[in-house]
């Protein structure tokens, strides 16, 4: 018997099968570790949540409390492999996950995670990329994955909710070849990362994009813990809108689908212009302002 024949089928994995099973996978993504008060009032719990992707494409998630999250937290990091077992399965949450999969695990104190060395028949992450335009055409709310360039990403903005709690999030906008361009939030450790990774028009994938009308304009927002991967150069999808932008892409005129939150709310990102062009609009009587980018030599 091989030794991937060994290893339980993720898909395949549901609240009918015994407790006797071991998966082998990669961790897609992982959220960050929070504490809970528990419901008997018996002190604080731990919990954090990964993605789990095996060698035949199955995905779910996976939840690790209390012992379990303190042990594995540092160590499941993304892009590693492990074995996992003694967890339990139970229906999935959908509204903690955008994975396909019906059910999710559960990890406890007893259970067993051992990383192995990487595992090159399981891949990076699972997209089903669907271009920018298709989203203006898509029942709302939804989740879509994206693959496309940054064209301009906002300083991250820290605010308290009602309730107190602090968060921290940051406006990108991604632009692919399908000549449309969006606006979507990051949120915490995703948001505060090194602006200079936001620098340069860098080709960036994300998986499980939540998509919103507001004001008949669509936007996005990423679950935490959702997939982000930036210049992702094995995705045919990448290699594809890279070549578009540094053809004669970053020149072309984008069609923003999205609105702004940021204190210039209204305005759009800016759009390449010539002087002749910039005259002409300054002659028109327009109704809300409009953001152009001018190159040119000073006189």
């Amino acid at each position: 018997m091989s030794e991937h024949c060994a290893f339980f089928p993720v898909r395949e994995l549901s609240t009918w099968v015994g407790p006797k099973w071991t998966i082998k996978c990669r961790v897609t993504s992982r959220s960050q570790l929070r504490q809970f008060q528990n419901k008997n009032g018996a002190g604080q719990g731990m919990v954090f949540s990964v993605e789990l992707l095996d060698r035949e494409g199955g995905e779910i998630r996976a939840s690790l409390f209390n012992e379990a999250a303190e042990q594995h937290y540092d160590l499941m990091q993304c892009g590693r492999c492990f074995t996992l077992c003694n967890g339990s399965v139970r229906p999935a949450q959908k509204k903690y996950s955008v994975l396909k999969h019906g059910y999710e695990l559960v990890f406890d104190g007893r259970c067993q995670t051992h990383m192995v060395d990487d595992d090159t028949d399981i891949g990076a992450v699972r997209l089903a990329v669907q271009k920018i335009a298709s989203v203006t055409q898509m029942a709302v709310p939804s989740s879509v994955d994206i693959c496309g360039v940054i064209v301009s990403a906002e300083h991250p903005q820290e605010f308290q909710t009602k309730e107190g709690k602090a968060l921290v999030k940051r406006e990108i906008t991604v632009a692919d070849d399908s000549g449309h361009s969006v606006l979507i939030t990051l949120w915490g450790d995703r948001a505060r990362l090194d602006s200079r990774e936001f620098a340069g028009s860098p080709v960036v994938a994300l998986k499980g994009v939540q998509v919103k009308e507001w004001m008949s304009c669509r936007s996005g927002s990423m679950a935490e813990a959702g997939p982000m991967i930036l210049n992702p150069t094995f995705l045919p999808e990448a290699q594809r809108v890279a070549a578009w932008w540094y053809k004669g892409g970053n020149q072309q005129r984008l069609t923003y689908i999205s609105h702004s939150s940021s204190p210039a709310g209204s305005l759009r990102p800016p759009q390449r212009a010539t002087s002749v062009e910039i005259s002409a609009m300054l002659q028109q009587a327009v109704r809300e302002q409009q953001s152009y980018t001018l190159i040119c030599r000073l006189g």
